[in-house]
């Protein structure tokens, strides 16, 4: 009899202590419903890549480039050497050199021809920015030009364009930011085959790394 009262204990004090255990449970944190973040994914793209907001790409820029210029009706190579100025990149051809240059109208860099070593002060390409805050149109290069018609411009992004009575300096006024900048060409006519395609070269690398975007649109 004493026997069987004590297996009789046993078996309550088992279930009062599995109703207990069962009572505080927690549920499986794997089960709880959690919010969904509707912003969680929005900077993926679909391959799940992290997309930069528009103007942060970032870009790695080689030394040098090798490419070709025509130059009476011929294809001939030129390797182009990185440049950097105070908002813009470009390339410009290795026989010539960028050097900023003083003025008192605003920031200056001038690119000359250095053929076979020998520099030309005479022969380059000049990009100036404006300062700021200026208002009204630039003049950059007075009475001694005349203005290129707008269905005969040589480039899309210019608001005038000006050519001398020679032909042999060019100008080109833009504007970047609203901040007015031109672009000088002065040749030679012993030069004029070799340095206007090597200038336009130059044109057609600039890159505004204040605003992620090239000059000349493609």
């Amino acid at each position: 009899m004493r026997k069987f009262i004590l297996v009789l204990l046993i078996i309550i004090i088992s279930i009062l202590g599995l109703s207990a255990c069962t009572a505080n449970e927690e549920p499986i944190e794997d089960e709880l419903e959690h919010p969904i973040d509707e912003n969680e994914n929005e900077d993926l793209t679909e391959n799940g890549d992290t997309e930069l907001p528009v103007g942060d790409e970032s870009k790695t820029w080689p030394v040098s480039i090798d490419d070709t210029i025509e130059i009476e009706a011929n294809n001939e190579p030129i390797t182009l050497n990185y440049f950097e100025g105070e908002n813009f990149i470009t390339y410009i051809p290795s026989d010539m050199i960028g050097e900023p240059y003083a003025t008192d109208e605003g920031d200056a860099y001038r690119f000359y021809t250095n053929y076979q070593g020998n520099k030309n002060n005479e022969v380059y390409l000049q990009i100036l920015f404006y300062p700021e805050d200026m208002n009204q149109k630039p003049d950059i290069l007075g009475d001694a030009v005349d203005i290129i018609e707008d269905s005969d411009k040589y480039h899309e992004w210019t608001i005038e364009e000006y050519i001398s009575k020679d032909g042999f300096l060019h100008g080109f006024l833009g504007q970047h930011k609203d901040r007015y900048f031109s672009i000088i060409t002065n040749s030679m006519e012993e030069y004029s085959e070799g340095f206007i395609p090597r200038a336009n070269k130059i044109i057609q690398y600039i890159y505004f790394t204040d605003t992620n975007e090239y000059l000349v649109k493609e």
